[in-house]
């Protein structure tokens, strides 16, 4: 999928409670400025395939990647049985860290001297200070 230079193709994964919240948070950020084509969400459990949350489904498991080579993900797996794993559930999905993106909801403060990293997902209404 080609992506215009200021519309960014995004995946989510997997689906879940923490995919759900960041997708809310790229609305936010696309009524400000249309930012991200959200593509969908990804999820390797076959029965979660075409499941939808708002106007967005399940796109297929990691296997989708391929379809979709220019695109962003956001990796934000989490449930409490699989927390420490969450790591290797990330690097499970062999990519490039060029591939992974940050999303910032627009009401969060940051302090010009904190630094976000890659594959991070803040809130609305944070505040990251120094």
């Amino acid at each position: 999928m080609k992506q215009t230079k200021n519309i960014k193709d995004i995946l989510l994964f997997p689906f879940n409670g923490n995919a759900k919240e960041a997708l809310t948070v790229i609305e936010d950020i696309n009524k400000n400025k249309q930012t991200w084509n959200i593509l969908g969400f990804l999820d390797d459990d076959p029965k979660r395939l075409n499941e939808q949350f708002l106007d967005y489904e399940v796109v297929g498991g990691k296997n989708a990647l391929i379809k979709y080579p220019e695109a962003y993900i956001l990796a934000v797996p989490g449930r409490p049985d699989n927390y420490l794993k969450r790591k290797n559930i990330i690097s499970s999905l062999q990519l490039e860290p060029s591939r992974f993106t940050s999303i910032v909801h627009p009401s969060a403060i940051i302090a010009r001297d904190a630094a976000i990293g890659t594959n991070c997902l803040i809130m609305g209404n944070t505040v990251l200070s120094t």
